[in-house]
């Protein structure tokens, strides 16, 4: 973790530390500070050690965040920086595990706390989408401006439009809130929000709506403080519905509906209606005991979801818009046609958000709204055929065929029934992308993921138990106790002979202890105990049983390791062995995830084909209707020839403001040509079973089938690994069990052989 702080903090210093006080999510200074620090880490870190970095980043808390970002600024930043340049720099680093998270969230991992196996940062974007957004303008314990007693506690959220903090109550800690705080222009928005939520909250408060506690618009910090709901937003909830089997799912969807289109229902029905027009994963918060949905974001979010939008148009960024579509937040997804268009506020715009929304909510797919083909999607989700119906009603292209506002669409959820198992006919369903349909025949599926096959390989993987080889020396070793070898005779006399120059070396230190009292017995003493003493010391460093005592000792020492290597050998084998099971059995599992997400890519290419394919028929209909051929009301030859003479020749060329540039149309010549392109659209009729070129098809058909091919071949294979990996791992056990047996048998003589010698005679 330290490392990479380090060499973030190295960039930001060489980009200059004030750019972090004006730092712009995405903006230049940004991108300089994430491309220097790709440079350096990749420099230093090891694609190992890079991956271990990352997951500690992810599963860092707030406080080891803080010292290690501590830590890595007191390393770098020159002394001569200022205090305030050092602390915001702290502030910054320590919100690197909270957007590394963020970058990791997938739907196998809905808490971004893991790695998944193909990360990498192989550019400066990738080390960007780990970099927060910019520093927090406030910091923990800082007093929440305007209101005495509170103090602003934990960092909940922050992006271009401002933060979001918990803030808390110094000396009643059970009173606390969501405070947002906008940024430069956006801060007068407040207005208009706090506006919008004080005219929701005079209709009554709704328990599915958030509340908001507290205001304060003067001052340089202004804010609102909302009810403080802990428990996460919808997207989580999306990509932990996506891990339930299909037939579990329609339940708690079809719950969730009813709050959200109750709520929906409460503010339409105001005079005039409220449009929240930003209804989306992320701004519909979960309570913690995951019984409550809350919408939120109520003014701001239809500023933004402007702004969103203009950004789509234009093309946006790649990776902005990924990473939307993962957390939910991805607005354009959700705005309906007319939205997007920039028709004014409907209800209906909301209505078509909550069908995009259910849409997800069986899916599991937040980066994907309904397709031409979204019958068959749902279908596989395990969505009953009068909800599909009705998800097709709110998200058709044609305004008018969707429910009117959200307590319409409350009231025909509320109503709903089917059959037990949904075993009903299928009607006819409405298909998104088109201007008039009422009904559209689904587009057949030519790819199909081959279930059957998957939960065979599944299930012969589970079968596989993981074999144990517990090792017990007493096994292995020799049944009969050894017989040492007896020590030879010359060996035995020299022994013999220490003990008696011993015995007489002892006799003339008695001498000498006793000559201290009498002089005669001290000049025997002292020779006595010099020359025996010296011939004790000659005979038993040189003696043959001392050399053969540490021959045997050397002996023993050598079995000892020989054992030692040959057990851990087995104990390596064990682990290795352990390991590679889990491994492959992880492998199976990965595969089969991987090949079921075929099918959805499958269909999601199909859909975008078939888009594609809609769209160039619609506009080869608006051409094939030439002017010239036409029965237009009170537009005669001479102003046929008049449009045609300026470049309008179809009814794809009728536009208003060119119509407006041409002389002698009036405002009802001019309503009659837009009216008749208009009847010219709604006769457009488009078919995805026959629409979709049969060369597009095929070559569809066969990339997925080559690639199922692959994946299933993959998985044949490791399965078959899986069952081989007993028998592989038993051979080297056998392999290994005479060395064993020979190492501890040797062992055995060399410790018995060693025990005689040192065992009194």
């Amino acid at each position: 973790m330290i490392a990479f702080f380090r060499c973030v903090a190295e960039s930001v210093a060489e980009n200059g530390l004030n750019g972090l006080a004006e730092m712009v999510p995405g903006g230049k200074f940004a991108s300089a500070v994430a491309a220097g620090a790709w440079k350096k880490y990749r420099e230093r870190t090891k694609e190992a050690e890079m991956r271990k970095e990352i997951q500690q980043l992810a599963e860092a808390s707030f406080e080891v965040a803080r010292n290690a970002a501590v830590e890595a600024v007191k390393a770098v930043v020159p002394s001569s920086a200022s205090s305030e340049e050092r602390l915001n720099l702290e502030l910054y680093l320590s919100q690197v595990p909270g957007a590394v998270r963020a970058s990791l969230k997938r739907p196998d991992d809905v808490s971004g706390k893991t790695v998944p196996p193909a990360f990498s940062l192989n550019s400066p974007d990738d080390v960007l989408k780990l970099l927060p957004a910019r520093p927090p303008r406030f910091k923990p314990n800082d007093p929440l401006p305007g209101l005495a007693g509170w103090s602003l506690v934990d960092l909940l959220g922050a992006g271009g439009f401002g933060e979001v903090w918990l803030a808390r109550h110094r000396s009643m800690s059970s009173l606390s809130g969501a405070v947002k705080f906008c940024h430069g222009q956006q801060a007068r928005d407040l207005k208009h929000e706090s506006g919008l939520i004080d005219r929701v909250m005079s209709a009554g408060q709704h328990q599915n709506i958030v509340q908001l506690k507290h205001v304060h618009l003067d001052g340089a910090a202004p804010w609102l403080m909302y009810e403080y709901v802990p428990g996460g937003d919808l997207a989580d909830i999306i990509l932990q519905l996506r891990l339930r089997a299909p037939d579990q799912r329609a339940d708690q969807v079809l719950a969730c509906l009813k709050q959200l289109s109750s709520a929906v229902a409460h503010f339409h029905r105001l005079a005039p209606a409220i449009v929240h027009r930003d209804l989306k994963p992320s701004n519909i918060l979960v309570s913690q005991d995951r019984r409550r949905i809350l919408i939120t974001d109520f003014g701001i979010g239809a500023v933004t979801a402007k702004a969103a939008i203009a950004e789509d148009r234009r093309g946006g960024t790649a990776t902005g818009r990924l990473l939307s579509h993962l957390r939910g937040s991805h607005t354009p997804l959700y705005s309906s046609p007319q939205q997007r268009d920039g028709s004014d506020p409907d209800p209906r715009d909301d209505v078509h958000a909550l069908g995009v929304i259910a849409y997800q909510m069986f899916t599991g797919q937040l980066a994907h709204s309904p397709g031409a083909d979204f019958g068959h999607d749902l279908r596989d989700a395990g969505a009953p055929d009068p909800v599909i119906d009705l998800i097709g009603r709110c998200v058709a292209r044609n305004p008018d065929l969707r429910p009117t506002s959200g307590g319409e669409l409350h009231q025909q959820l509320t109503s709903l029934t089917w059959p037990a198992a949904n075993q009903v006919a299928r009607p006819a369903v409405l298909s998104p992308g088109s201007l008039t349909r009422t009904s559209a025949p689904t587009a057949p599926t030519g790819f199909a993921v081959d279930e059957e096959k998957i939960r065979r390989h599944l299930a012969r993987a589970k079968a596989v138990e993981l074999a144990l080889y517990v090792y017990d020396r007493a096994a292995y070793l020799p049944a009969e106790e050894p017989e040492p070898t007896p020590v030879s005779e010359d060996v035995a006399t020299s022994q013999n002979t220490a003990y008696v120059l011993a015995f007489a070396t002892a006799i003339g230190v008695l001498f000498t202890l006793i000559g201290f009292a009498s002089r005669v017995f001290l000049f025997i003493g002292l020779p006595t105990v010099a020359v025996f003493g010296v011939a004790f010391w000659v005979v038993v460093s040189t003696s043959p049983y001392q050399r053969e005592r540490r021959r045997r000792r050397e002996l023993l020492d050598r079995s000892v390791r020989r054992v030692r290597e040959v057990e851990r050998l087995w104990g390596q084998l064990c682990d290795n062995h352990e390991a590679r099971h889990r491994s492959l059995v992880e492998s199976v599992s990965n595969l089969a995830e991987r090949i079921r997400g075929l099918q959805a890519e499958y269909r999601h290419e199909l859909a975008t084909i078939g888009k594609d394919s809609e769209q160039a028929a619609r506009d080869q209909h608006m051409r094939d209707h030439v002017i010239a051929e036409s029965d237009i009301p009170n537009i005669g030859g001479k102003l046929k020839q008049l449009l045609i003479a300026n470049g309008i020749q179809t009814a794809a060329d009728v536009q208003p403001n060119r119509i407006q540039r041409i002389g002698g149309f009036g405002p009802d010549r001019t309503a009659n040509l837009l009216a008749w392109r208009e009847s010219v659209a709604a006769s457009f009729r488009f078919d995805p079973s026959t629409g979709i070129s049969d060369p597009h098809r095929r070559d569809l058909d066969h990339k997925y089938r080559r690639s199922h091919e692959a994946i299933m071949a993959d998985i044949e294979r490791t399965v078959q690994n899986l069952e081989n990996l007993d028998g592989w791992a038993n051979q080297q056990i056998m392999s290994l069990i005479p060395e064993l047996r020979s190492a501890l048998a040797e062992w055995v003589v060399a410790k018995a052989n060693l025990d005689l010698m040192d065992s009194p005679q």
